[in-house]
């Protein structure tokens, strides 16, 4: 016998229904007929403003962004551009009609009208494209009309003027304007200011406020809120280091809620930022470094530290690999830059010019599971420059060992994209899920370039001290395509081609972060 729900409870449902939040689409980033689902020439690869040159100086007017046509080959196969081939300023796909996105900001609510009030002005589209297309790494696509970043020496004097001249009214687009003046001072870095200002963050909190029904700031401009929470913790601890003041004040870390005694482990710590980022998130920390110079460094770090954070660190000197390891290896530091460094094996690798070599003992990844972790991490971060994915194997093998598997991973994906595009990638990729197949469902592919580019005057970039990082994790962490959603492995994976040229390209790299099943 069939049963119907009465007419008040069937009106009351369809009532709620109707209240419930739906999220909105605010912006639509060029001609969205143009892009089909499955095919890997997405919007964030077919529209980018694609360089003259794949090393040095990457330079790319505003008028006539050179690039290649549709199907043009290169060395390292095709890619595919959707601007036009005779004038490069035109595309039905990415400028139709001659704008890079639409909004109809007379029916927006009052509040996030007025955060994009002026945006559509040609000089603000052209801001907010850069860094949509981009994920915020500006100098990528040098233009005219704001003179982003001449070249890779962000400290010169034309990229200081660039800031100074503003050629945009800065009373207009207020949402690009508090973007505009936190990339301003974290990339270009002309000062050691203690933090960074804090009058574009305070616009852009209440922004992402009123942005949750429109999928939060990522989906209007390509950067979330955790993204610019991490940045702002990044830029005051890099600031104290630099500066010589262990006790300089320092941005407070994004809000997580962990269970008591939480853990995360840094497989591939380096000079240890990462741990430290996962230390001030409230985890107990593992943190796992073959190099004896950078790991010095981490503890000299924390033995100045003077919250309670340090004691939440554990510290371990072994090189970290696969389950079949040798107990012994040979471990290369360069001398003049400590965080290079990797397991040197003398049947492929060519030693380095300046370097000290020395034996170091390397532990599986499993094993340092099972050694430190009590029943399950919260995450775990794999950086161990080429043997990511052996470490993985190791990990997860203590799935059937009484251990609970991490709930989040990251590993990198292979560096520039040369193992995806020399056509490798379904040897990588079938390895990949051959791992994780029935352990790891869900995926991210996030860029990395962001949190590794201040350019610090008399010094370099800040990364090659070791204080570059991974970014956020974890829930947190930001796909290049759709901000902190996660999505199904295998479809993630099949944007690994794209993100790989876009890679080559910008001198991108990325991390895939897998959460469980």
């Amino acid at each position: 016998m069939r049963h119907q729900l009465p007419w008040f409870l069937l009106l009351g449902t369809l009532l709620l229904a109707k209240r419930l939040p739906r999220r909105r689409q605010l912006i639509t980033w060029g001609n969205s007929s143009c892009w089909k689902d499955g095919d890997w020439r997405v919007y964030e690869l077919c529209c980018f403003p694609i360089p003259n040159t794949f090393a040095g100086q990457v330079e790319v007017e505003e008028e006539g962004f050179p690039g290649f046509s549709v199907g043009r080959r290169s060395s390292t196969g095709v890619f595919p551009s959707c601007w036009l081939g005779k004038n490069f300023n035109e595309s039905d796909c990415c400028r139709p009609k001659g704008s890079f996105f639409k909004m109809d900001v007379r029916s927006l609510p009052p509040p996030v009208a007025h955060l994009f009030n002026g945006c559509q002005a040609a000089s603000w589209q052209s801001f907010l494209f850069k860094l949509r297309i981009t994920g915020g790494v500006m100098w990528a696509v040098n233009a005219r009309i704001l003179n982003w970043f001449y070249d890779f020496d962000f400290g010169k004097r034309k990229a200081r003027q660039s800031f100074q001249h503003w050629s945009i009214p800065t009373r207009k687009c207020p949402i690009g304007y508090a973007l505009m003046r936190i990339l301003e001072h974290y990339l270009t870095f002309l000062t050691l200011d203690k933090l960074l200002p804090s009058e574009p963050f305070e616009v852009l909190e209440k922004a992402e406020a009123e942005l949750k029904p429109f999928g939060g700031l990522f989906a209007a401009v390509g950067i979330s809120w955790h993204q610019l929470q991490y940045i702002r913790l990044l830029y005051s601890l890099q600031n104290r280091h630099f500066s010589g003041e262990p006790q300089r004040p320092l941005a407070a870390a994004p809000a997580v809620e962990w269970h008591e005694g939480a853990t995360g482990l840094d497989l591939g710590a380096s000079q240890g930022v990462d741990a430290e980022m996962m230390l001030r998130q409230g985890l107990q920390v593992l943190a796992v470094e073959g190099n004896a110079v950078a790991l010095q460094y981490f503890r000299e770090r924390m033995a100045k530290e003077t919250s309670p954070i340090a004691s939440a660190l554990t510290m371990v000197h072994a090189a970290t690999g696969g389950s079949s390891v040798p107990a012994l290896v040979e471990f290369q530091v360069d001398d003049h830059h400590a965080e290079k460094s990797f397991i040197f094996d003398a049947r492929k690798d060519t030693p380095l010019v300046d370097a000290t070599m020395t034996r170091v003992p390397q532990k599986s990844c499993g094993a340092l599971y099972r050694q430190f972790v009590k029943h399950s991490a919260v995450y775990v971060k794999i950086d161990l420059e080429g043997t990511d994915l052996e470490c993985l194997g190791s990990l997860l093998r203590n799935g059937t060992s009484g251990w609970e598997l991490p709930r989040f991973v990251s590993i990198e994906v292979p560096p520039s994209g040369d193992v995806i595009l020399d056509g490798m990638s379904k040897r990588w990729e079938n390895e990949l899920l051959g791992s994780i197949s029935g352990s790891y469902c869900h995926a991210k592919l996030c860029r990395q370039h962001l949190y590794n580019l201040r350019w610090i005057p008399g010094l370099d970039l800040v990364s090659r001290y070791g204080w570059g990082a991974s970014g956020p994790f974890g829930d947190h962490a930001v796909d290049w395509r759709r901000g902190e959603s996660w999505a199904p492995v295998r479809q993630v994976l099949n944007e690994v081609l794209a993100a790989s040229i876009i890679a080559r390209m910008s001198h991108e790299w990325f991390d895939l972060h897998l959460r469980r099943c």
